[in-house]
């Protein structure tokens, strides 16, 4: 998401970017630049090296 949508996202929530930065902090967002914008990216845990070989069949 845009750093302008996800401000957007928290002023409708009520919440402030300390919320944000928690997130960032804990590893489940990333930030990111492009072309002059910052973006926040959901990160997903790693999975097991067992169940990347067999290709997680669970999910679908």
């Amino acid at each position: 998401m845009r750093r302008s949508a996800v401000g957007g996202l928290l002023r409708r929530c009520g919440a402030d970017w300390l919320v944000v930065q928690g997130l960032v902090d804990q590893g489940r967002l990333a930030e990111s630049s492009y072309e002059g914008e910052i973006f926040y990216l959901r990160l997903f845990p790693k999975l097991p090296e067992q169940e990347r070989r067999r290709g997680n069949r669970s999910l679908a």
